[in-house]
């Protein structure tokens, strides 16, 4: 993955734009899109202000006077900034790089899992099963967005699979672990949602305290824990 003809490149703003490379959410478009950000890192161009990673792109936010300013090539901010980008040669996917583990204990509890009765229909599986399914699978972080700190993480497995709320709730408690179509996801903040709702855990996701604010990042590797609810209660306590 080191030829810059496979970049496909478009305008997403007048101060933006985004570099896609797949269509379809996998460790395979994960990877590209972390590789190529560490390659962009470090072949940063005058304007340039933040990059954001989706499941199969990337997007770059930039000062598109500061760009016009700039000695890159081209007409326009967009012809500079593509330019420019094209011309960054992706580094080898190292598919040993060092994983980084996050354990988030869930309890499961019919008070906390308020969807749990209701999929156990949908899906034709005991809550037990549904239980099973969803903290016995290892996720990845895909991207991290919605309200801040919310990750978005898959796969889910595929009896797990199914379709957002007919009508979201107006208030989801922070920590309320969900599921949706293929992935799964925790509420950080109290918002509305039209997830499933099947746990909660007792981690804050987000905090502004902290540095870096939010718990997960892309790349990031998940695995659920799951707990009593003395366990949690003992935890929010804490």
């Amino acid at each position: 993955m080191n030829s810059n003809n496979q970049l496909e490149i478009y305008p997403l703003s007048e101060r933006a734009v985004t570099v896609q490379f797949e269509f379809e959410t996998s460790q395979k478009s994960l990877s590209k899109v972390m590789a190529y950000q560490e390659a962009l890192s470090e072949k940063l161009f005058e304007g340039f202000l933040e990059m954001v990673p989706t499941y199969t792109g990337l997007t770059i936010y930039f000062d598109p006077l500061m760009v016009m300013r700039s000695k890159l090539p081209g007409g326009n901010p967009f012809e500079k900034v593509s330019g420019h980008l094209k011309s960054i040669q992706l580094k080898e996917i190292n598919t040993q790089r060092a994983e980084h583990w996050v354990s988030i204990p869930v309890c499961y509890e019919i008070e906390f899992g308020l969807d749990l009765p209701e999929l156990s229909i949908q899906l034709n599986l005991s809550i037990e099963e549904i239980i099973h399914l969803h903290h016995e699978t290892e996720y990845t972080v895909f991207m991290v967005g919605f309200t801040p700190g919310f990750p978005y993480m898959g796969i889910t497995h595929p009896g797990l699979e199914c379709k957002r709320k007919q009508n979201p709730r107006i208030r989801i408690p922070p920590g309320s672990v969900a599921i949706a179509l293929n992935q799964t996801g925790i509420y950080p903040l109290e918002t509305p949602g039209g997830w499933q709702i099947i746990g909660r855990t007792p981690m804050k996701l987000f905090s502004v305290v902290n540095h870096p604010p939010a718990l997960l990042k892309p790349g990031d590797r998940v695995k659920f824990e799951r707990i009593s609810k003395s366990e949690f209660n003992n935890m929010i306590e804490r």
